[in-house]
């Protein structure tokens, strides 16, 4: 049936109704540049009668959108998305379990409801692309309309067919620290949008208070420094933070020497750049740039440069680098190989290992070979390594080492199996040496590689050594990676040296997608750039929800 002006109006009565009686919600009509027809200001607080509603959307403002007043008075919180890099950003951050209400919005974003959390007001762009709507906000609602179209319920996550869910803790935690780097002001009208809507996000400030403003001026120089930011934009951007919330106002004039003193805590923090360089090196072969080791091993100050190029000399004095005929850049000998009868070579016989989805139809795994999977943020790197442990530790002895999960979490994550299982692996914690614990004949897990902060780049070199203290085991390695990447953090090189190579990311709020992004030795059919999506129940047990096939 066609909608015709009539009928929408009585849609947009009934919705209305249904919010206010149904879900408790504070509901005021909307013109259609979402400016409110009325003064709204006490329905904030107390919800509109039923008469009220009615004669709004029957005699008033018989076209009106509907607007739900977000905070206290309907229980609500929501998650305004409005550009793709902020889905990506909350996809990265919600657990894939997560499942709440959400309006798909005309202009491609998304609404997503949530328990009001106390304390939480609105702010913009608290994370990139995104908004909060909290106490003193509201939110266009379906079935409203405008003119780039409707805004409506997504399919699966309609209200009343799905609760609520309270606002998950890692959002909150991007909300909190948001609050840190944008703390309160003493003239908030004064104050740009972010600036403004900060101080009702949350009650946790950073003191910029005579007494402590200094320190706090100091370590956002520092950590700007380390995050890479030019000079010249921390400057203003520390002029910027004096002017609207130090209080008193932090001297310009002294800025700069707050910015010296931070490069210099940079300058002399204490690093073994030697080693570093050695072990940068150890990765790479053939040609090799100052450029490209300067940007990777995150050498930036003048003091650190000069270091390097002393390194550098030595490193070319002993025979580790050699000169070529263009300024800046080096080749990396090659030293080490193995000389064999390439007819007397055994092509090696494949394992039997049983590998997430039945991937093991399609790929070969050999003896001594490395299995990585690299996978955003919640997206089931745990579950999947999980999951293969299950299917074959009862014909190989399995070893489990973990570096996030202890053993209670583990317990717990066991106890949600379904079925149950008589699990027979060794569960390894508190470890500081991935290669020292390879055990080279078994199946070996590691969930997961990691290092500190700055030091991605080692991650390589570790896979390539795990690979290499293998003999008839395999290794089977898990790695964070940054959304839409092929590869691990640790940069390319990380697809290197394993023999099968597979991406997991979350596919919110349907589940999540494993991808093949290389398998050196493969059956029938060349399985590279297959996806197979599926959904994680309770933290441990896998729904294949589609089957191996070319994305």
């Amino acid at each position: 049936m066609i909608s015709t002006p009539s009928t929408m109006e009585n849609k947009k009565l009934a919705a209305a109704l249904y919010y206010l009686n149904k879900c408790g919600f504070s509901v005021i009509p909307a013109k259609e540049d979402k400016k409110p027809y009325i003064q709204w200001q006490q329905f904030q607080k107390e919800q509109p009668s039923e008469s009220m509603v009615k004669k709004w959307w029957d005699e008033q403002y018989r076209f009106a959108n509907i607007a739900i007043i977000t905070g206290k008075v309907s229980d609500l919180t929501v998650i305004d998305i409005d550009t793709p890099e902020g889905k990506t950003k909350i996809e990265e951050s919600i657990p894939e379990s997560f499942i709440t209400p959400i309006v798909d919005t005309p202009s491609g974003g998304e609404h997503i409801y949530c328990k009001y959390q106390d304390g939480i007001g609105n702010a913009v762009r608290f994370m990139a692309g995104a908004d909060i709507r909290s106490e003193g906000g509201y939110v266009i609602a379906p079935p409203s309309s405008d003119a780039r179209g409707a805004w409506k319920w997504r399919e699966g996550c309609k209200i009343g067919g799905v609760d609520i869910a309270p606002m998950p803790s890692s959002v909150l935690k991007i909300i909190n620290a948001f609050s840190l780097s944008f703390p309160r002001a003493r003239d908030a009208n004064s104050m740009p949008s972010a600036l403004q809507s900060v101080t009702s996000v949350t009650r946790r400030y950073m003191s910029f208070d005579e007494g402590s403003r200094d320190e706090s001026l100091f370590h956002l120089a520092n950590c700007l420094i380390k995050g890479g930011m030019p000079i010249q934009e921390i400057e203003e951007f520390l002029k910027l933070i004096s002017y609207k919330l130090c209080n008193p106002p932090f001297s310009e004039k002294d800025i700069p020497i707050k910015i010296k003193s931070a490069l210099k805590r940079v300058e002399t923090k204490e690093r073994n750049l030697h080693q570093e360089i050695l072990e940068w090196l150890a990765l790479q072969e053939g040609y090799i740039s100052v450029t490209e080791c300067d940007r990777e091993l995150q050498i930036v100050t003048k003091e650190l440069k000069r270091n390097r190029r002393v390194i550098i000399h030595r490193l070319v004095k002993t025979g580790i680098l050699m000169k070529t005929e263009y300024s800046g850049k080096y080749r990396v000998p090659t030293k080490d190989w193995i000389e064999e009868d390439a007819g007397a070579i055994n092509s090696g016989k494949p394992l039997n290992i049983r590998l997430p989805f039945f991937l093991d139809h399609y790929v070969e795994i050999l003896p001594g070979d490395l299995i990585v999977i690299a996978g955003t943020p919640n997206s089931g790197k745990t579950a999947l390594l999980l999951d293969t442990v299950a299917h074959n530790m009862y014909k190989w002895d399995c070893w489990y080492f973990s570096t996030e999960m202890g053993p209670n979490a583990w317990a717990r994550r066991r106890d949600k199996r379904d079925p149950p299982l008589d699990w027979k692996f060794k569960f390894v914690h508190g470890f500081s040496n991935y290669e020292d614990i390879i055990k080279p004949n078994d199946m070996n897990f590691i969930d997961y590689v990691e290092q500190n902060e700055g030091e991605a780049f080692k991650i390589p070199g570790i896979l390539a050594k795990i690979q290499r203290k293998l003999k008839k085991g395999v290794a089977l390695v898990a790695l964070q990676k940054n959304k839409g990447t092929e590869w691990g953090i640790g940069g390319q090189q990380t697809t290197a040296k394993p023999a099968l190579f597979c991406t997991v990311e979350t596919n919110y709020p349907h589940g999540a997608k494993i991808r093949v992004v290389k398998a050196k030795a493969f059956k029938e059919y060349n399985p590279n750039g297959f996806c197979c999506n599926f959904k994680i129940i309770k933290g441990i047990n896998l729904l294949e929800t589609g089957g191996w096939a070319p994305e």
